[in-house]
C-alpha cells in the first residue's frame, strides 16, 4: 500500500504516509475484531484512483461492525477518520468494508 500511495501522491510524503497508516489501521482492526480469536479469515485490500481521489477499501467477511464502533475506546477508527473520508459499508454475505478516500495533491 505504501508503494501505491507513494506512486500516486505526487511526492507528498505526508499524504502517502496517511494512506499507508489508514490501510494498516483498517487491517489491524480486521485482525482484532472481525473473526473470533480462534478463527481464520481473509482480509481484502483494494486501491484505485478515482478522478482526483485515491480510494482504499479494506474488507472482511467476519462478524460485522457494531453500530457503536465509532465511539469505541480504540484509536484505529479515530485515526482513520482524522486522515481520510471514511465510509463504512456492509459486505455482501456478511462482514465489513471500509472505504477510505484521500484527495490527491494537485500537481504544480
Amino acid at each position: 500500500m505504501a508503494a501505491f500511495a507513494e506512486e500516486h501522491c505526487s511526492g507528498d510524503q505526508q499524504q502517502a504516509f496517511d494512506v499507508a497508516l489508514a490501510a494498516t489501521e483498517a487491517g489491524s482492526n480486521v485482525i482484532r475484531h472481525a473473526y473470533n480469536p480462534a478463527g481464520e479469515g481473509m482480509i481484502e485490500v483494494e486501491a484505485w484512483i478515482d478522478g482526483d481521489e485515491l480510494v482504499v477499501e479494506v474488507s472482511d467477511h467476519g462478524v460485522g461492525m457494531p453500530a457503536d464502533a465509532f465511539e469505541a475506546k480504540g484509536l484505529g477508527l479515530k485515526i482513520i477518520r482524522a486522515i481520510s473520508y471514511l465510509t463504512v459499508l456492509e459486505n455482501a454475505g456478511g462482514g465489513t468494508r471500509l472505504r477510505m478516500t484521500f484527495p490527491l495533491p494537485q500537481s504544480a
